[in-house]
Formats: C-alpha cells, structure tokens, sequence
C-alpha cells in the first residue's frame, strides 16, 4: 500500500513537471518569432 501511493505520488509530479517543460517551450515559442523580427 505505502509502495503504491509513492508511485501514484511520483507520476503526479512527474506529470506536473511535463506540463511545466511544456508552458515554458510553448512560450518560448511563441516569444522567439517576436525578438526576430525586432
């Protein structure tokens, strides 16, 4: 049981930390064709 809920509680934060990643290219992105134009 305590095996178990440590695995749920990592993939949640391994999840979060994805979604994260994915914000900031996501970002990034739509940030880097704006500073090459100027």
């Amino acid at each position: 049981m305590c095996l178990q809920q440590r695995q749920t509680l990592c993939r949640r934060q391994f999840n979060l930390i994805i979604w994260l990643i994915r914000r900031i290219v996501k970002a990034h992105f739509s940030v880097a064709p704006r500073l090459a134009k100027e």
